[in-house]
């Protein structure tokens, strides 16, 4: 994935300070909210 796409994935939980995605192993990213409430929404959400 592109930082974009994770961008686009996660805006809607709030403001993003940062998105960094592995190139080698792909396959995730880290995704820092400028305020870690809208961290916690997130991982409830998409944390199946």
């Amino acid at each position: 994935m592109r930082t974009i796409q994770i961008e686009d994935a996660f805006n809607r939980f709030g403001r993003i300070r940062k998105v960094w995605v592995a190139r080698r192993p792909p396959g995730f990213a880290f995704v820092e909210f400028e305020d870690s409430r809208d961290a916690e929404d997130s991982v409830k959400a998409l944390d199946g």
